[in-house]
């Protein structure tokens, strides 16, 4: 192989590190989402289907995106999961929602890792195009009245004080 075709792959190597890892963390990559959260009708990896409008004037809800190739969202994936009971507890809601992959893969995913929260399917990515998610992972934090408060890529340690205001 010659010396231009090895140094190519590098630099190809290296962008897509530097995009899914970094620009993922990026604290200016997310456009600001305001307002009314929009709804959606998500079927869950149970065969169940979840609408957002469900929670809507009972409870907050925490929308996490997120996907499996994403090194920072099994990072956030274990911790939301272990926050989980405490987030119940706080009579809150909890919406993984997976974007843009299949769900076998997705289910197999679960399955490795031993996740037991409740995941949703965004096989589209519609969903997470209507909540203009750029970089994974994403959490969107919606008050009890349907309004966002706040879009973040990193669980925050005060999350249930932003939610319960």
């Amino acid at each position: 192989m010659n010396k231009l075709v090895r140094i190519l792959l590098v630099g190809f190597l290296l962008i897509g590190i530097f995009s899914t890892s970094v620009f993922a963390m990026w604290p200016f990559s997310q456009p600001k989402l305001e307002g009314k959260a929009p709804n959606f009708n998500l079927r869950s990896t149970k065969g169940l289907y979840v609408s957002l409008d469900e929670f809507k004037r009972k409870k907050p809800v925490i929308v996490f995106f997120w996907t499996t190739w994403c090194t920072y969202c099994a990072r956030e994936l274990r911790e939301i999961s272990g926050e989980y009971d405490k987030i119940k507890e706080s009579n809150a809601a909890l919406l993984a929602i997976n974007s843009g992959e299949s769900e076998q893969k997705v289910k197999r995913y679960i399955n490795r890792h031993s996740i037991s929260i409740q995941v949703l399917l965004d096989s589209t990515g519609e969903v997470s195009q209507e909540y203009r998610v750029i970089g994974v992972p994403t959490y969107v934090f919606i008050d009890s009245s349907g309004m966002i408060i706040d879009v973040l890529h990193q669980l925050p340690e005060n999350y249930l004080e932003k939610l319960i205001k």
